[in-house]
């Protein structure tokens, strides 16, 4: 019996490595005739379709409908092993890491692979594909943003988002990073609230949305708000991405109350579409971001490139503006401490807003210092480029080049005083004492 079992233990130690070897051979095989047939699939289902049409989504569906199953993704069935859609070249290929393993025959792709491995706009994962879901957290795939959102830290859309539904709202509550992919999100419908909510506090939420295009509606898309209880220090970073929608009498990112906020936005293109027509003028007003002093509600903005053509601009506690271009049918920007560089800002003058701020390139008020510098200022209607309001202001313009007329102001509260200084030279002088 000792003689069968040492046999037996000396047999299996020579055939079992051969075995793995022969499964992972196996393995390989399988995928490599898998990919073959998934590339079969492709070339047949996507003949009729633009390549720059040609969407994950799409692919997903090309895919399902040639039969392979799309439940829980694609898995390599070699330990290792990826199996991924090369959207440069619209073929599927097997890799390990950055490396293309199959197919063989095409040294250029395997070169472009490698290096675009880490786009994910280009280099899909079909691991991650799940026919139906949204996201992927962390590597994980999860049915919905919010169920996303409830994990935190990274999170990728691997297909777009419509949300016709207002209670839908998402609330953030960890630091969180969502890399849109170039997927699209679509609340258009919405008639009240914001997407994104964050009430707590320490909280940053980053949008990563080059080449996506998101749609608002109701109110806006991100709302910040503590208690009475704690300030809540919260931060929203946006990077590219086109935002395009109505906020009829709201907000694209507010300060609602007890917040103290800061907003960074980094090349992006927004447009909103209220009040185009003059219907509401000076009524319902919508703004870029908003403040409640009121309610301890402050915000300060970083704004660095994009294209900005809003109702009203950007009313901050603070700010900086480069390499801005703004176009309002209100002011541009409104605020105490700012500073702009190298902008370029257009009022259109269609309302005052509400009857008190003013219409203007750029508005000051209360004890703070603005600071513009290199910009074009241009105000139509006869209304003015820059403006001190309430309080005592001091404005710098240099190297500026404005148009219009350029500051007007007849409301000063008792013993404050301002001043706006063009090129070195005090052009107004305000005081009430």
């Amino acid at each position: 019996l000792v003689i069968v079992i040492a046999v037996v233990a000396i047999l299996a130690a020579v055939l079992i490595p051969t075995f793995a070897s022969l499964v992972k051979k196996a393995n390989l095989s399988a995928d490599q005739v898998a990919v073959k047939n998934m590339n079969t699939a492709l070339a047949a289902g996507s003949a009729d379709i633009a390549a720059e049409d040609l969407t994950i989504e799409k692919l997903e569906t090309i895919l399902a409908d040639a039969g392979f199953n799309m439940e829980n993704g694609i898995n390599a069935l070699r330990s290792g092993y990826a199996i991924c859609w090369f959207k440069d070249y619209n073929t599927i290929v097997l890799s390990e890491g950055d490396t293309v393993v199959y197919p063989t025959n095409d040294e250029k792709l395997a070169a472009d692979f490698k290096a675009n491995y880490a786009n994910t706009a280009k280099v899909y994962d079909l691991r991650k594909l799940v026919n139906g879901s949204s996201v992927v957290v962390n590597g994980e795939v999860v049915g919905s943003l919010q169920a996303a959102l409830d994990k935190g830290g990274e999170i990728t859309l691997f297909n777009d988002i419509v949300s016709k539904d207002s209670t839908e709202r998402l609330y953030i509550k960890s630091n969180t990073v969502i890399n849109l992919n170039g997927h699209s999100i679509d609340f258009s419908s919405w008639t009240s609230g914001r997407l994104f909510n964050i009430e707590t506090d320490g909280v940053e939420l980053t949008i990563n949305a080059e080449g996506s295009n998101i749609k608002f509606g109701g109110f806006g898309l991100v709302a910040m708000k503590g208690s009475t209880s704690e300030v809540a220090n919260v931060k929203v970073v946006i990077n590219g991405g086109t935002f395009e929608g109505s906020t009829d009498n709201g907000v694209f990112i507010k300060a609602v109350e007890y917040v103290n906020a800061t907003a960074v936005l980094n090349n992006v293109v927004f447009k909103d579409n209220s009040n185009i027509d003059n219907t509401n003028a000076g009524k319902q007003v919508s703004y870029i971001t908003n403040i409640n002093l009121n309610k301890d509600a402050k915000i300060n903005v970083e704004v660095n490139g994009g294209t900005y053509d809003a109702d009203c601009g950007f009313f901050a506690s603070n700010g900086t503006f480069d390499n801005v271009t703004i176009t309002s049918r209100g002011y541009c920007i409104y605020g105490i401490n700012y500073t702009v560089t190298n902008s370029s800002l257009t009022t259109k003058n269609i309302h005052d807003v509400e009857g008190a701020t003013p219409s203007a390139c750029v508005a000051a008020s209360s004890d703070g210092v603005t600071t513009i510098t290199n910009s074009t200022l241009v105000a139509e209607e006869g209304k003015p480029a820059a403006y001190v309001y309430n309080s005592g202001n001091d404005m710098t313009l240099n190297g500026c080049t404005i148009t219009g007329t350029t500051i007007t102001t007849d409301y000063m509260n008792p013993g404050k005083e301002g001043k706006i200084t063009i090129d070195g030279t005090v052009v107004v002088y305000l005081s009430n004492k």
